[in-house]
């Protein structure tokens, strides 16, 4: 009788509030740049600049390019609580940047190397293809300057990069810099579609959307007094801790990471 009293009122509680999101995994940081502003989080080298051509490839209006062998630093914060961290963006790869020479792309996350890679329009042969990090969104060269997307008189290329590490703290500092740029407009970088994610790491998130609301609470709802549960299921993840049966550790628990997550 007192559980089911404890569940009636935990359901007037938890009825006044709460708002969801979707998705398994959070995504933590997205940016396009389409509003045509460089937001706050941004610092360093870096001017949102047109992509010209290569928006026939996944570029928007605006991308950031950097003229500087300075890095162009993005910082985060309030990350939730996770284990890893996937980094997604397009590399635009300007005119004349030189991988036969050892011209090299370099992203650091919290002062360390995730990134540190050859990168370039030119290789030993003239007609050789882009080389760099992740796989190219641009088709193979075929001349000497072509195909040429804009800017500068050679020829360019685009990437699509993604990568995941280990990471597990609530701050972020990311860093993109090609440091033996030569000066503009000979050779330069370009960032568009950035986007972070990391996994979520809330037990009482049962729907998987990373935020504890009413959906994870119906759900356990569902699971309320069952003593048969069993792994992998645990009950639906009715059973957080995990002991056979769903009961006031469990509500506890949930009350307690209680609309945490992402997007509060």
């Amino acid at each position: 009788m007192e559980k089911r009293l404890a569940m009636a009122v935990i359901v007037a509680m938890l009825a006044m509030t709460g708002s969801a999101q979707a998705g398994g995994i959070a995504t933590v940081y997205t940016q396009n740049f389409e509003s045509g502003t460089l937001g706050a989080e941004w610092s360093g080298a870096g001017t949102l600049e047109s992509p010209e051509g290569l928006g026939a490839f996944g570029f928007g209006n605006w991308h950031l390019m950097s003229k500087s062998t300075a890095p162009s630093i993005l910082t985060l914060a309030g990350l939730p609580p996770h284990t890893s961290l996937t980094l997604s963006f397009s590399l635009a790869i300007w005119d004349s940047v030189d991988a036969w020479q050892g011209d090299r792309f370099q992203v650091k996350v919290d002062d360390a190397f995730v990134i540190d890679e050859v990168f370039g329009n030119y290789v030993i042969s003239d007609l050789g293809q882009s080389v760099g990090p992740g796989v190219p969104l641009t088709p193979d060269f075929t001349a000497y300057m072509l195909p040429n997307y804009g800017y500068g008189d050679f020829r360019d290329s685009a990437r699509a990069v993604s990568i995941t590490i280990p990471h597990s703290a609530s701050t972020a500092t990311l860093s993109f810099q090609y440091p033996a740029m030569q000066p503009w407009p000979d050779e330069t970088f370009g960032l568009d579609n950035i986007v972070i994610t990391v996994p979520c790491q809330l037990p009482a998130d049962l729907s998987g959307d990373c935020f504890v609301d009413m959906k994870d609470f119906v759900l356990f709802a569902s699971g309320w007094l069952r003593e048969d549960c069993v792994t992998p299921d645990w009950c639906g993840g009715a059973d957080i801790d995990a002991s056979g049966s769903v009961g006031m550790k469990d509500l506890a628990e949930l009350a307690t990471q209680w609309l945490t997550g992402v997007g509060i």
